[in-house]
């Protein structure tokens, strides 16, 4: 079912249930919570992420050997509504044993059943996680010491699978976000608290890391950029909050974000462009000094990364680990839905995690609904927008006024209809006001109802989007508009035409996103007919553009492209093959979806010969080759199709050579 919002102006805003696409990242979680807060918060921006179906949790294991770690853990996870998630921890050889935040008093005030002495040993669990998975699809991220990483490497073929620890990450990790460099000194010096504190792990990890996929160091950046005191926003309740307050002693307050870095930067592939990270390299550790070098040869596919836009992630950040539990247990005071509720009572309605609902608080901010009539009352099932400046509300979401708060609210009592019975003035005195959603991109249907039960005395010129919406009638009580629209910047906007008359009034909004199709990822390769096709993947044997059946349709614009290599010496059947993209004419290649937001992983190159230059565009945004002329360049992207069709295109400057391997697709869940 699609995803909908309602806002009374104004009285409110729902949701209802809505379809949970598959994640974009498989993510394996390794932390030493209780080490310092900022693992609770990286435990809010990781739910928070598979929450807003952006990864899939594989699993969490703890470095960290306080008996109270592990059911602290357990508690998040419980708090975060999987509480059935993989859980293991390091048995022997616990590099630290710390409790900065009263672990045990805080998983005593949440449901949990797990402790230390029966979780898993974390090792075999990581095995028996990624025997599991898909070839090179994990994401790895460690916010902690090494010791359970370097104790994987070493981890030698069992029951669980033939593989030894180095060739079961070589084939199944896809990026490794790691805990070094917290003193952000690279690329020389200090290795930072997480590798100091078991030097030997750090060192033997670095060593014998495969080099077949990165090795990142993306936490830096976290010593400068403090979030904590936006808990004092956050219900009482809240388990993070509470995590903050006892690190700090009763109040929540700023603290480095090292491993929230770490989080964001490996499970959120789309937003790494706001990171500057280096040429892969490598990186060594001396067991000695705890110095941790990078250098630039050889080059083991090792590199660091520091924020480049450190307004934008703060802000992700702080949105992320201020999210509410979308599964917190349902808790109804109220009649059903429909019937009218008096203002100062307080109900909250959540979902589940496969029905995800935001809460409902018929007080506002702590002011009731409508502030402007006596006794007012409110329409069950909605949420409210009582005309206070665009921002985070405690129901989870951000929408409000622009510039300012608008206190131009009005309830008239004489509609039976309560949606109908509310406004806020948009135009005022001559004042024009602009209203906005923060929502994710994509497409979706709206219905904007504008008007006033009493007094029609507006005419409702209004741009939705930039679609202007014309009053088809002047001057009457009510106007309602249905349109869809496409949101392509985070936020729905809704401002009145400079031609709209005094008294225009905002009454409420329908918003609901239009569904994806297929909430299956579309994967492609390239490779000629007649050889093996990857397991889950489509073949593109140079065919023109046209229907490729199961309600696909893909292939080359101006004829078929007959330039399909199979080259016989690459172990993964999808780096063995490719098609020309400009071996002598420039070649455009499309796929077609629905209109939205997709994340693509695409892949050029040749095994054999390295003598293309990879500039490429993916949907109009530019991938330019960040490295030169070698056998395979990867690129992930997000983009927005707006046309009906997702469009690979060579760069006017791209060398004769250059050549595609296989795309993967995804759509960009809400």
């Amino acid at each position: 079912m699609p995803h909908a919002l309602r806002i009374l102006l104004f009285a409110v805003l729902a949701c209802a249930p809505c379809a949970v696409l598959p994640a974009l990242e498989h993510v394996l979680f390794d932390t030493d919570l209780g080490d310092d807060v900022d693992d609770a918060g990286t435990f809010a921006v990781m739910h928070a992420l598979a929450d807003r179906g952006e990864i899939a949790i594989l699993g969490v294991g703890i470095v960290n050997g306080n008996v109270h770690a592990v059911p602290c853990a357990d508690a998040l996870n419980t708090f975060y509504g999987r509480p059935d998630l993989p859980l293991g921890t390091i048995k022997v050889g616990a590099p630290i044993n710390h409790n900065t935040f009263r672990m045990g008093d805080l998983a005593a005030q949440y449901p949990h059943d797990l402790t230390q002495a029966a979780a898993p040993d974390v090792v075999p669990m990581y095995r028996r996680i990624l025997a599991a998975q898909s070839d090179r699809s994990v994401t790895l991220v460690v916010v902690g010491q090494a010791t359970n990483i370097a104790n994987l490497l070493k981890s030698q073929p069992d029951t669980i699978s033939p593989l030894n620890g180095v060739a079961l990450m070589r084939q199944k990790i896809k990026i490794y976000s790691s805990g070094g460099n917290g003193r952000a000194t690279l690329p020389y010096g200090d290795a930072g608290w997480n590798y100091q504190n078991d030097r030997q792990a750090a060192w033997y990890e670095l060593e014998h890391l495969p080099s077949e996929f990165p090795t990142v160091e993306a936490g830096g950046s976290g010593l400068r950029m403090v979030i904590g005191s936006c808990y004092l926003q956050a219900p009482p309740d809240h388990m993070v909050r509470k995590a903050y307050e006892y690190y700090f002693g009763g109040v929540a307050k700023d603290r480095p974000t090292w491993d929230q870095m770490r989080m964001l930067y490996g499970a959120r592939p789309g937003g790494r462009g706001m990171w500057d990270r280096s040429a892969d390299g490598n990186m060594t550790l001396d067991v000695a000094t705890g110095i941790l070098a990078w250098t630039a040869t050889p080059n083991r596919n090792r590199s660091y990364a520091y924020v480049n836009d450190a307004a934008t992630v703060q802000a992700q950040m702080t949105e992320l680990m201020m999210h509410m539990p979308a599964s917190t247990p349902t808790a109804i005071t109220a009649p059903a839905a429909g019937t009218t509720l008096s203002a100062g009572q307080q109900v909250t309605v959540t979902g589940t995690g496969s029905n995800p609902t935001w809460s409902i608080d018929i007080l506002e901010d702590g002011q009731p609904a409508f502030a402007s009539g006596a006794g007012p009352s409110f329409t069950f099932g909605s949420l409210v927008d009582s005309g206070a400046v665009f921002g985070a509300r405690s129901n989870g979401q951000s929408y409000g006024w622009l510039g300012s708060a608008n206190g131009e609210t009005r309830e008239r009592g004489v509609h039976a209809d309560q949606r109908y019975d509310t406004l806020n003035h948009m135009q005022n005195l001559g004042t024009a006001r602009t209203w906005e959603i923060a929502l994710a991109n994509g497409e979706y249907d709206v219905r904007l109802v504008m008007g006033d039960p009493q007094f029609a005395h507006q005419t409702n010129h209004v741009f939705l989007e930039a679609a202007r919406q014309a009053d088809p009638d002047g001057i009457d009580l009510f106007d309602e508009y249905a349109v869809k629209t496409t949101v392509a910047d985070g936020q729905l906007t809704i401002r009145p035409d400079v031609n709209a008359g005094p008294g225009a009034k905002i009454v409420f909004i329908d918003i609901t996103r239009v569904p994806i199709p297929s909430s299956q990822p579309i994967a492609v390769n390239f490779q000629p007919a007649g050889v093996p096709i990857p397991v889950g993947y489509r073949a593109d044997t140079g065919a023109a553009f046209g229907d490729r059946g199961d309600g696909l349709a893909f292939g080359w614009l101006d004829g078929a492209n007959d330039t399909a290599r199979d080259r016989a010496s690459h172990a993964d059947q999808r780096y063995d093959t490719f098609i020309h993209m400009q071996k002598t004419t420039p070649r455009t290649w499309e796929v077609a979806v629905p209109n939205g937001s997709y994340a693509v992983h695409l892949v050029m190159g040749d095994a054999r010969y390295a003598d293309q230059t990879n500039h490429v565009f993916v949907e109009g945004t530019r991938q330019a080759d960040p490295d030169g002329i070698d056998l395979f360049d990867e690129y992930d992207v997000v983009v927005q199709v707006a046309d009906g069709r997702l469009t690979i295109a060579p760069d006017a400057n791209l060398q004769a050579g250059a050549k595609i391997g296989f795309i993967e697709i995804r759509p960009v869940p809400v």
